[in-house]
């Protein structure tokens, strides 16, 4: 009956995506359709249950095959607000039209529950499965717009790089398993330390095991799906894709190099020991670089304004990775921080571009001129959102930006620290040339049409409602971090 209870936000997700299955056959042209209402609730529901369930964290139900403990908590909690807050958001934009909706809000809550196995997974072979499952969903998700030629463009993409990443992946359980003889996470931990692997193997599996998650992480070198991807689908599914896939790989990799690379320190150096040998700090370094310059560079030189925020997510990714790099509680912590903080800003940046794409039907920062001065509560929420996300003082982002290089300097990685620093720089910029192009002295004459309504005070108020949790953030910075802190006390290692 405990297991039950432990895993009752995936069953809730599973009934509520049966539910929009059931609500989709049996339509027959009723004039009041549910499906907003029951994805919705569904998820509201599973959010409040995962909640409840941190109260029994520390066990592994389903046979030892999940771990519901701090990190998987969060990372629950995190997957079932970004899908509630996509499914909102859905409900404002024209890009998904009302007829497809109870499919597109399938697919959202089927994205969530592939993720929430994926970060509770303590058997690799279920993280594997877990994280195909998302493939397939990213990839209906990226050719959803059908009608364009970059939706399908961007759905190839996706399914070729994600088809790699799988091959990869599996290739690094094969060498894994014949190390230790076993799928468990934490029994190939123990059988690592009983016989050590030698440097080659070690190297390798890291690197298997990090080129194959470097797709879902958005990272060097298989980060170049990102742009191409995010700009080919509508702006929920931008949001749902940029934020999830991303968390998803970040729960995974934190779980392996926790778990079965690294062992617990002392409390009073909160310091987690890499085990064994193997060259994974020079791989991680060079691709947390690479990814925080290639993604500010790509940023800084977009008319695009999809593609623009396309490389200032690529390269705030390889920022994060600062925080597995030095692999101890204040940067893990600083990772999660920044998701948190991510989430509400990244949705209320597409939220209010979704506004300006739906009524201008383009996101070229040349048509931009003079939106400013008819849409303004839009666009400054776009301007805020995008200053805590590119990591403007106050904002939680400065402040998660600050922890990651902080961090970085504390374990001598001084040059990341000062890419970090410039890649940050180049992303103000770049988020300067957005801004400016909103009041450009030449209005399009499509602004022109901009109306009011019902649909927009809504859109509003959601917008509204996204500044609240980064308002919270910012007053109460040490709440927030310490609840990051102690979403990590409970790793079963």
């Amino acid at each position: 009956m405990r297991d039950w209870i432990l895993v009752l936000p995936e069953i809730t997700l599973a009934l509520t995506l049966s539910g929009l299955l059931a609500c989709e056959i049996a339509y027959r042209g009723e004039r009041v359709r549910l499906v907003s209402a029951i994805a919705l609730v569904g998820l509201a529901a599973a959010f409040l249950q995962t909640v409840v369930a941190r109260r029994y964290i520390g066990a592994e139900p389903a046979a030892g095959s999940l771990a519901i403990d701090g990190l998987s908590s969060y990372f629950r909690l995190f997957f079932i607000a970004l899908a509630f807050l996509v499914s909102a958001m859905t409900v404002f934009t024209r890009e998904i039209a009302i007829r497809q909706r109870t499919e597109y809000f399938a697919f959202v809550t089927a994205g969530a529950l592939a993720m929430c196995f994926a970060a509770a997974s303590a058997d690799f072979m279920m993280a594997f499965l877990s994280l195909q499952f998302l493939n397939l969903v990213g990839y209906f998700m990226a050719g959803y717009s059908k009608e364009r030629s970059v939706s399908t463009e961007a759905a190839v993409k996706f399914m070729v790089f994600g088809a790699a990443s799988s091959v990869v992946l599996l290739y690094a359980v094969a060498v894994l398993f014949s190390v230790s003889g076993t799928l468990d996470i934490y029994a190939i931990s123990a059988a690592m330390r009983a016989q050590p692997p030698t440097y080659v193997t070690s190297l390798m599996v890291i690197v298997l095991i990090y080129v194959s998650l470097s797709f879902y992480l958005g990272v060097f070198p298989m980060h170049l799906w990102v742009p191409d991807v995010l700009q080919g689908v509508p702006m929920p599914t931008a949001a749902f894709l940029a934020l999830g896939l991303p968390a998803a790989g970040f729960s995974v990799l934190l779980r392996l190099f926790m778990a079965v690379f690294s062992s617990k320190g002392t409390e009073a150096q909160a310091l987690w020991p890499f085990f064994g040998t193997g060259g994974w700090e020079e791989v991680l370094a060079l691709a947390s670089g690479a990814t925080m310059l290639a993604g500010a560079l790509l940023a800084l030189r977009q008319s695009s304004a999809k593609r623009m925020l396309a490389g200032l997510v690529v390269s705030h990714l390889g920022l994060l990775l600062l925080g597995v790099l030095v692999l101890n509680e204040n940067g893990i912590a600083a990772v999660l921080f920044n998701l948190t903080a991510q989430l509400f800003a990244l949705v209320g940046v597409f939220c209010s571009l979704s506004f300006l794409y739906d009524r201008l039907g383009t996101d070229r920062l040349e048509h931009f001129g003079g939106v400013l001065y008819r849409a303004i509560p839009e666009c400054v929420c776009l301007i805020l959102f995008l200053a805590c996300f590119v990591g403007f003082p106050p904002f939680p982002g400065f402040l998660g930006r600050f922890l990651l290089i902080g961090a970085a300097v504390r374990e001598q990685w001084y040059f990341l620290a000062i890419i970090a620093t410039l890649s940050t720089v180049i992303g103000i910029a770049a988020f300067l040339r957005l801004a400016h192009s909103l009041g450009g002295p030449i209005p399009d004459e499509r602004v022109q049409g901009f109306e009011s309504g019902g649909a927009i005070t809504g859109q509003r108020m959601f917008l509204l409602l996204l500044l609240i949790p980064l308002g919270m953030m910012t007053l109460f910075a040490h709440a927030a971090i310490d609840w990051a802190h102690r979403s990590l006390q409970f790793q079963l290692w």
